[in-house]
Parts: structure tokens; C-alpha cells; sequence
């Protein structure tokens, strides 16, 4: 991953899904760096609900430990909950250890002195992150140092009713399927009140070019040598198009009424409103069937190919990327949290918040009765071990170079194109034009 300064406010703008609350950043009598009575008090940021995990985490910490104590703080993961960990960290901030749910806001921390190097942490907890991480990870490795432990691998997918699949005559689909396989059945699925497919599109350019990114990976806006942007691929244009088209037929739903009716996934599968969605981390919804309440079978599929001979499928990634606050007064015992938590202590975030830990030494078949357990019956697990739980290709950005800026451009052009205002040719040629200058201008 090449190094480059981001912005500090702009570099927030590319951001994953979007949750709703907000925690309280402040600190306790001990405080953060301080001591109360010979315990330590840390403070852990991230973006999941309190009760979705985050403070069952932190109650077995707190009872496994005497000398430290955990706090954690919810920030919401949006433009302004990151900027708002962005701001505390540069003022110093009280947050000892914190999340970063993607590689754009990861290396800008990085790039900002934020993120402690790990090296001399690692080498006196005896951890060697290529053994207990995958070959993957040294991707992530920074002028010989490692800034954060990914504590979780995402794995992309689709979620679909199988009992509209039966209802309608379709066929399930079969991993690596392609996209006109997966254009038949959403066609024949779609019917009044129900789309067939739904992508949640949190700015602009993702329902529009998921499908390139899993045929072209982690670097797919770049060009192959990494010296300048490259948005004139026939695989982006191609998932541009391909979107319109099921827009048009009413096949997917339009970005403008996604954004304006708040649409989430977990409530266009759970109340029926369509038969596939993508969206891996719904599954909590599902298991809230007091929510929720449903008896369909859940089916798991990959991200389709574009074409029959894609070979690759980029649609896994690590993520929940956790790092010690480069400020922190209480480093040591930051990353004694951190290491508890990534070696079996996250397993409250796998069971409420479906979270699957990247650890290589997490057994597979425990992550997996965690997530699933007593609500078994609503999946079908042999889909779930098969895409859900197996990775497929890694996708790993390793140039990063004035990527927020660069999705900021996709979101303003694309949107023009999906409102009408230009034509997808139209939308490209500006978008490469204003993303090479932005480009240009971080180099």
C-alpha cells in the first residue's frame, strides 16, 4: 500500500455502512492514560451498537482483568462519527485503541502519526502476523512496521429468500455463478412489491461498479502500474451499464429512492421487499426475529462474475482494522486488550454482530455455530460454510492514493448519470478527468 497524505476531513467521506447512534467520548475518573487504585482504564473506539457485542466484550475483559479496564465508546461509522475519532486522535484524544472500517481511513491515520507501530508490541507478545493472519496481511505492511491488527475477514455475498426461489421456479444459485445467471433469476423474481435484487449503495459509485471491483480487485480505480487513474476499463463501464439496465427495469431499486426512503437490506429480505440482497453482515437482523419476525430459509450466493471467463472473484477482504493510538499513555496495555480480543475475546461480535474473526487460529466451526447457533433452522448452512464462511479471492488495496477524494468524484459524476442529467460515456470521461487531477494533485 503505497504511503500518501489524505486529507484529514475528506479521507472520511469513503466509509462503509452507515449505523445509526452515537457513544459518549468521555472518560472516566481514572481516565485514559491515568491510574485509579492501580488500574489502568483504556478507552475502545468503534462503530457497532453497545449492544450488538461491543459491551459484552467489554464486561469479560473487565472480569478476566484487575489492573485493566476496558470503556468502550461508539462512534457512529459516517462522514461525521470518523471525522469526529479523526479530531479527538489529532488533539491527542482519549481513545487508546480504535477501529478503521476501511483501508482509505486506515491509511490516513496511518499517514497522520496516529496508528503506534507494532513491531516491538507484536515481538514481546510473540505474535507473527503472517502466521496468525494469512499471507494477505503482509500487504498491510508498512515500511517494515504493521500499524493494525484486521480482526475480521468480510467476506461479500448475496442473502436471498429461498422460499421465493421455490415459489417462483428458480433456480438456487451455485457459487462463482455469472451475471446472467443471476440476471435470469432476478428477473423472474421480480414481481409487484418485490425487487429482485437490492444493493444498499451508500454513495453513488457502489451500486454501479460492485460487480467491476470483484472482477478487478483492491486497486481496480488505478492503473496496473499504479502511476494514475484508470476509470475507462471495459469492466466498469460494463457494471455501470449492467446497473441502469436493471434500474430501468425496475429489476434493482434506483439510488435517489434508496437514499431519499432510507432502505436498508435487512428490511428489503426480512419484510419481503426483495428476494436477494447483499449485505454479509445482516445476519444479527435475521436473528432478531422479535424485529424480524420470518420463517424463510435464507440462502447464501457469491457476488456474480461479470462474464464466463472472469476467473477471479475479489469479494474478500480483512476489515475491523484495530490499532493503539499512537498517543496513548497505556500502549502496553492497549495492545494486551487488543491481542485478548483477536485470540478468542471477540466472540460476542461474531454472535451478535457477525463478525468472522481473521484469526488462523480461530477454529471455523465455532465461529460458525456463533453466528448461527439457535437460529440454524433460518439458514441454509451449507451455503453459509460455503460463502458466508469460505473466502474467495482476497481483495487488497495496496495504492490508496487519493482514494476518498477519488470516490467523492464518483459519487458526484455517477449520480448525474443515474438522475439522467449525462449519459454513462459522460459520467466515465468526467469522472477520469476529475479523479487523475485529484490524483495528481496528492502525489
Amino acid at each position: 500500500m503505497k504511503r500518501r497524505v489524505i486529507s484529514v476531513i475528506l479521507a472520511a467521506a469513503m466509509v462503509g455502512g452507515c449505523l445509526a447512534g452515537c457513544g459518549s467520548s468521555d472518560s472516566s475518573e481514572s481516565g485514559s492514560g491515568g491510574s485509579g487504585d492501580g488500574v489502568t482504564t483504556i478507552q475502545w473506539w468503534g462503530g457497532i451498537p453497545e449492544d450488538q457485542g461491543p459491551q459484552d466484550v467489554v464486561d469479560a475483559f473487565n472480569e478476566e482483568h484487575d489492573d485493566i479496564q476496558v470503556e468502550y465508546v461508539r462512534y457512529t461509522n459516517d462522514d461525521a462519527g470518523n471525522t469526529k475519532l479523526d479530531m479527538s486522535l489529532m488533539a491527542g484524544g482519549d481513545a487508546d485503541v480504535f477501529i478503521s472500517y476501511n483501508d482509505s481511513l486506515l491509511q490516513k491515520r496511518i499517514d497522520a502519526g496516529n496508528c503506534e507501530p507494532l513491531s516491538e508490541l507484536l515481538e514481546a507478545n510473540s505474535m507473527d502476523m503472517v502466521e496468525s493472519f494469512g499471507e494477505g496481511v503482509k500487504n498491510y505492511e508498512f515500511d517494515g512496521e504493521y500499524y493494525m491488527i484486521p480482526t475480521v475477514t468480510d467476506n461479500k455475498c448475496i442473502l436471498y429468500n429461498k422460499q421465493m426461489f421455490d415459489d417462483a421456479g428458480v433456480d438456487y444459485p451455485t457459487v462463482g455463478w455469472t451475471y446472467e445467471e443471476f440476471i435470469d433469476a432476478a428477473t423472474k423474481l421480480t414481481k409487484d412489491g418485490v425487487y429482485g435484487y437490492y444493493y444498499p449503495g451508500w454513495d453513488a459509485g457502489q451500486p454501479a461498479t460492485e460487480f467491476a471491483a470483484a472482477a478487478l480487485g483492491g486497486n481496480w480505480i488505478y492503473t496496473e502500474d499504479g502511476s494514475g487513474v484508470d476509470l475507462t476499463k471495459p469492466e466498469i463501464k460494463d457494471s455501470f451499464e449492467k446497473y441502469m439496465e436493471r434500474v430501468d427495469q425496475e429489476i434493482e431499486v434506483d439510488f435517489v429512492d434508496n437514499k431519499t426512503q432510507q432502505m436498508s437490506s435487512q428490511d428489503m429480505l426480512l419484510q419481503g421487499k426483495a428476494a436477494m440482497v447483499y449485505g454479509n453482515w445482516i445476519t444479527r437482523y435475521i436473528n432478531d426475529t422479535e424485529t424480524y419476525p420470518h420463517d424463510f430459509v435464507t440462502g447464501f450466493a457469491t457476488i456474480p462474475k461479470l462474464s464466463e471467463d472472469q476467473e477471479a472473484l475479489y469479494t474478500s477482504s480483512y476489515g475491523d482494522y484495530m490499532s493503539v493510538n499512537a498517543k496513548s499513555e497505556n500502549k502496553d496495555a492497549a495492545m494486551e486488550f487488543v491481542l485478548w480480543y483477536v485470540k478468542g475475546g471477540m466472540e460476542p461480535m461474531i454472535q451478535k454482530a457477525g463478525k468472522l474473526p481473521s484469526y488462523t487460529g480461530f477454529d471455523k466451526e465455532t465461529a460458525t455455530d456463533l453466528v448461527f447457533g439457535d437460529y440454524a433452522d433460518l439458514y441454509d448452512l451449507e451455503e453459509a460454510k460455503n460463502v458466508f464462511i469460505t473466502p474467495q479471492d482476497m481483495l487488497i488495496r495496496t495504492n490508496t492514493t487519493a482514494a476518498a477524494e477519488i470516490n467523492t468524484v464518483l459519487t458526484e459524476e455517477f449520480e448525474l448519470a443515474f438522475s439522467g442529467s449525462q449519459s454513462v460515456d459522460e459520467a466515465i470521461e468526467k469522472a477520469q478527468e476529475r479523479a487523475q487531477e485529484q490524483f495528481e494533485a496528492a502525489e
